[in-house]
């Protein structure tokens, strides 16, 4: 654009009169000029800062490109692929083995129940009992089923109304105190995983429209949910078992025969759940300890009921409750003028045998 150019341009918003002057008309055409070269001057600079920017995202697309992702996400459902398929599911979700939970399934089994089990028993079936809730809830999650927190909250207070109410009869207060945990802990490893555990399989047999009273459809759904989750989860069940020194197969405890006759007040050649043998120790240990309890349950019942029959709440004797009526039966056989004494010498002759079989899992008096 020269000077005449400019002139015009102006020309409607100045009076003739009025029109800047030559001088100023000058230094206008010299900044445009000097704009025009400024510019273009600057475009070599945007190039080459284009041109970076393009080189630099090219680089972290080839990078991301060959990194490969860890096995905890992508990989894990690409390397279960076929058992996917198998069993119709849309990834693998696996479920954590909680620890807590098992420990409290082996007190409950040694203390809450009315038999005796040696600790690697306990361990053996509360294992067992462990896979099969955690593979449930690992199936259910992987075929997509979902639970929202708040779902799981309001059960879980629920079953905590329960257990609270539940509390002074089993005396969790030794379970506390035994395994080290708070309340807080059972209700967020127990109680909670409890309330979790149950959406989950309900509405996984809404899903697949199972019903719990046909066993064969039931029994095949936990059957597949432990095969995937044994195929899945092998590492951690490894781990854990490791940590626990747990061994799926029972060891089996092994009595020398007796090679001479004992002095007893019980009949051990006859009946068969009073059979005796020696232990490693040499001590007298009944060979069927479980079915030992269970004679003891059944033959003397009158004489235990009796024992406990003041309490307001009758509770039957139990690995919980047996130094106390073993204490109770010492001085029931001290009592000459009681009907029972001389079936509470029996019985406690028996229980000192019976002992033996358990005296590395339970702490008697």
């Amino acid at each position: 654009m020269n000077k005449e150019q400019i002139k015009n341009s102006l020309d409607h918003f100045f009076e003739k009169n009025n029109l800047p002057s030559e001088k100023s008309m000058e230094r206008m055409l010299n900044y445009k000029k000097q704009k025009s070269k400024k510019t273009l001057a600057l475009y070599p600079k945007y190039l080459f800062g284009l041109i970076t920017t393009i080189v630099t995202v090219s680089c972290i697309i080839f990078m991301l490109g060959v990194i490969k992702p860890t096995e905890s996400t992508v990989n894990v459902t690409s390397k279960y692929s076929e058992i996917l398929e198998e069993f119709n599911l849309e990834k693998v979700q696996i479920e954590p083995l909680n620890y807590t939970f098992f420990n409290v399934l082996v007190y409950e089994m040694q203390y809450f129940q009315s038999a005796f089990w040696t600790k690697e028993e306990a361990q053996w079936h509360s294992f067992d009992s462990l896979i099969e809730q955690t593979a449930m809830m690992t199936f259910a999650q992987s075929k997509g089923i979902k639970v929202k927190d708040k779902e799981i909250e309001e059960l879980a207070k629920q079953k905590n109304a329960e257990f609270l109410q539940e509390k002074a009869v089993t005396k969790y207060d030794d379970l506390f105190k035994a395994l080290s945990i708070s309340e807080n802990e059972f209700y967020k490893d127990v109680l909670y995983f409890n309330a979790k555990y149950e959406l989950l399989e309900n509405r996984l047999l809404k899903e697949l429209r199972i019903k719990r009273e046909n066993s064969e459809e039931y029994s095949k759904l936990y059957s597949n949910a432990i095969h995937f989750y044994r195929e899945v989860a092998a590492d951690d069940i490894t781990s854990f078992k490791e940590d626990f020194q747990i061994d799926e197969q029972l060891s089996v405890k092994q009595l020398t025969p007796l090679k001479e006759p004992v002095e007893v007040s019980f009949d051990y050649k006859n009946i068969s759940a009073l059979a005796l043998g020696r232990n490693a120790n040499g001590e007298l240990e009944f060979i069927h300890p479980r079915d030992t309890w269970k004679y003891i349950l059944e033959v003397y019942a009158e004489m235990l009921y009796k024992i406990d029959e003041g309490n307001k709440n009758y509770i039957p004797i139990a690995p919980n409750t047996y130094n106390r009526y073993k204490t109770s039966l010492k001085k029931l056989a001290e009592n000459s003028s009681s009907k029972y004494q001389t079936e509470a010498i029996q019985l406690l002759e028996i229980l000192n045998i019976f002992e033996h079989s358990y005296n590395e899992d339970y702490q008697f008096e």
